[in-house]
């Protein structure tokens, strides 16, 4: 494999790696979304291969999906406190935080 190659199959593990985490799934939980084998995954992330485009594609779309679901779920919990005392369901301004995310999966 050549340097070039090498380098971005590193950085493609490492995206890989940091997008699962943002959201908090386990390998398994990922490649289960995207249809995808554990294994392979788990090899891509490590940079013993690269995935092909239409995968990482997968990666992204799920990763953003969840993103989506959560940040719903988040607005509808916002707003039931608020509901329940008589007031307007408001949602409240909500900061981006792109890198933001704890790893609990590892």
């Amino acid at each position: 494999m050549a340097a070039c190659d090498s380098a971005t199959t590193d950085a493609q593990g490492g995206y890989i790696r940091r997008l699962r985490r943002l959201v908090g799934w386990r390998q398994l939980d990922l490649a289960r979304e995207i249809g995808l084998d554990q294994v392979r995954l788990s090899l891509a992330e490590n940079s013993h291969i690269r995935l092909r485009e239409d995968a990482l594609l997968r990666v992204e779309g799920a990763v953003r999906l969840a993103i989506k679901q959560r940040a719903a779920d988040f607005e509808r919990v916002l707003a039931a406190p608020a509901a329940a005392a008589g007031a307007p369901a408001e949602p409240a301004a909500a900061e981006h935080h792109p890198h933001g995310g704890a790893d609990h999966h590892g």
